[in-house]
């Protein structure tokens, strides 16, 4: 199985190693870096499925829009693509300094809203606290820029595309981030979607075996 993950943002590279075995899956955040890996291997990656989680959707379908070469199946983690962008706020964090300062005195509450909101209806796991103890100022920083200019992608043209393509969704019923109308709904019905009941919208961390057997078996679907 060849899986392609596009990390949420803030994000890890990693942060499948805890539920997926690390040999059977690759990092890759545009389509530049996914041309090079398919030469320096020799091999085009786009056979492989897309796996993307919270906002690595965005950057998923967004790449998706730009590629003539689609992926063997997509597979959507607490999708959250259907953005609205905040030039001003993206303009004053910009500032040098000035952005710098804001999120470094802010750091410590912007972690632990984030993930009692990622975590919630639960208590936040360790794992997740873990991870998210890990990110630097400059990484709080850099995500709240991406999300601020983030591009607003066309519906139509995403459910065009995802129709041709099989496409999955997987999503916690108590998710306060991707909320179901604005972020789910709109794939629909070219995509399939799960649903887990007493999730959030951080159920890579809250239902790790629940996560590893959707992208399992939808995994053995696209190989048969």
């Amino acid at each position: 199985m060849t899986l392609i993950y596009f990390p949420g943002s803030p994000g890890h590279h990693n942060d499948l190693e805890h539920i997926l075995p690390v040999d059977s899956w690759s990092t890759f955040e545009s389509l530049e870096s996914l041309e090079k890996a398919g030469q320096v291997a020799n091999k085009p990656p786009y056979e492989g499925i897309w796996l993307g989680y919270s906002f690595g959707c965005h950057t998923l379908l967004s790449e998706l829009l730009k590629t003539e070469k689609p992926p063997k199946s997509v597979l959507l983690v607490s999708p959250y693509w259907n953005v609205k962008p905040q030039p001003l706020k993206g303009l004053i964090l910009s500032i040098p300094f000035l952005g710098y300062t804001i999120v470094n005195l802010k750091r410590e509450s912007i972690l632990s809203e984030m993930s009692k909101k990622i975590a919630f209806p639960l208590e936040v796991p360790n794992l997740l606290k873990k991870s998210f103890d890990s990110h630097s100022t400059e990484t709080l920083l850099a995500a709240a820029l991406k999300t601020s200019w983030a591009d607003v992608l066309d519906k139509q043209k995403i459910g065009e595309r995802l129709s041709h393509i099989p496409t999955r969704i997987l999503f916690g019923a108590g998710d306060k981030t991707s909320v179901f109308a604005e972020q789910i709904e709109p794939l629909l019905p070219a995509a399939n979607h799960t649903i887990i009941e007493n999730g959030g919208h951080g159920i890579m961390w809250t239902h790790i075996k629940e996560v590893r057997k959707w992208i399992e078996n939808s995994s053995k679907k696209e190989s048969q």
